[in-house]
């Protein structure tokens, strides 16, 4: 089948950490950040939550719409991890290896 999903959540959570890397300056090294470590506690702002959100959407071929646009949703790298893995369901896009 080739990956799991495993697989495919740590490739996200690559992603995701380096969109971190790119577009933000947070407290933190990105590869030192805990998975569930609050981002606007580690140099985050109201506008890079914004800006992260547009970053998430591009990198992730995904629609973020008003309802999701939550900060519970976006407030650390596993809640991204938690909501791309149900957007693409919802789209019926599984992860490699997932069940079906």
């Amino acid at each position: 089948m080739g990956g799991n999903f495993l697989t495919d959540i740590g490739e996200w959570e690559a992603k995701i950490r380096e969109v971190l890397r790119q577009h933000f300056k947070l407290f933190v090294p990105v590869e030192e950040l805990a998975p569930d470590a609050e981002l606007l506690y580690n140099g985050l702002n109201s506008v890079d939550f914004i800006n992260l959100v547009v970053e998430i959407e591009k990198e992730f071929s995904l629609r973020v719409d008003a309802a999701d646009l939550k900060l519970d949703n976006f407030k650390s790298i596993s809640e991204i991890l938690n909501f791309i893995s149900y957007q693409k369901e919802k789209a019926g896009i599984h992860a490699v290896g997932g069940s079906d």
